[in-house]
């Protein structure tokens, strides 16, 4: 999303300062988790679908990806005294509770243990109307949020990559779904399809196309021939004539006839393969 800052004004709370470079990857990088729910007390959560999931779906992950008391990792572990009442479970490498007492296994308790900090809490939201179930189809603006990122926020050059990664996604799609989809970015904003339209006949007239992602196996093609993953639409497909093949081997037992089921044509370079490759021998392993 694109938050304007004469809507939204920026109120600075803090810096973060990168001091060095991680020295190894896995426990530095991999093993960080990151949550939107970890906030300086005063901010609140918008009600916003998408981010009232994540407040509790990204813990979880992290629980499942890295383990119960991911917290404690030394990447992920707080810098300053944190007191809370988790106890025990896998990967509890700081002792037990950190209730600021051993006997104070809740709150509250008789004990001195940690209590709830009310000064933390996050602050009111306004709400005014009907709390009820409605299509948000009706009222909610699927573009405008996009038309502000391409229009006003991204730089022509950051556009123009914009643009040619859109394209390359769509090589190999069916000819009416690209419409599709050329409509709904006409609708964000119209240089946006025509941008795409532009790279995308300039990648289907080119011959051929290298694909950002590394091939799935040692054989599979580095570029691919967007004229044969160019799908048909389903009434050309439905009107393309069928091909039929069978061949005859003879055994001990005398001649076997095998035929092959019907195969349009493409299949076999819409898979990734051609007449040159499909019966090259199996590589030694």
């Amino acid at each position: 999303k694109v938050w304007p800052h004469k809507d939204y004004p920026m109120i600075e709370v803090g810096e973060i300062k990168l001091t060095r470079n991680p020295e190894s990857y896995f426990s530095d990088v991999e093993q960080a988790a990151f949550s939107p729910n970890n906030v300086v007390p005063g901010i609140g959560y918008s009600p916003d679908r998408m981010l009232q999931a994540r407040l509790f779906a990204y813990a979880d992950t992290h629980r499942y990806r890295l383990g119960t008391h991911y917290e404690q990792l030394p990447v992920n572990k707080p810098r300053c005294p944190v007191f809370h009442y988790h106890r025990d479970g896998p990967m509890n490498v700081e002792g037990g509770l950190q209730s600021g007492n051993p006997n104070a296994y809740y709150e509250p308790n008789s004990f001195g243990g940690a209590a709830e900090k009310r000064s933390a809490e996050e602050p009111p939201m306004l709400v005014s109307g009907e709390a009820k179930r409605h299509d948000h189809r009706e009222s909610y603006d699927d573009f405008e949020q996009v038309r502000e990122l391409y229009s006003k926020t991204l730089s022509p050059e950051e556009r123009g990559r914009l643009h040619n990664n859109l394209a390359g996604s769509l090589v190999g799609v069916p000819k009416e779904i690209v419409e599709r989809a050329f409509a709904l970015l006409h609708r964000i904003h119209p240089d946006y399809e025509s941008g795409c339209r532009k790279e995308l006949e300039g990648l289907l007239s080119a011959g051929e196309y290298a694909p950002n992602g590394m091939p799935v196996t040692l054989e599979t093609p580095h570029t691919v021939n967007p004229a044969k993953l160019q799908k048909p639409t389903i009434a050309e497909a439905a009107a393309e004539p069928s091909t039929s093949t069978s061949s005859t081997s003879s055994g001990s037992s005398g001649s076997h006839q095998q035929k092959a089921s019907s195969k349009k044509k493409g299949v076999l370079a819409w898979c990734g393969h051609n007449s040159a490759t499909a019966g090259a021998p199996e590589p030694s392993r």
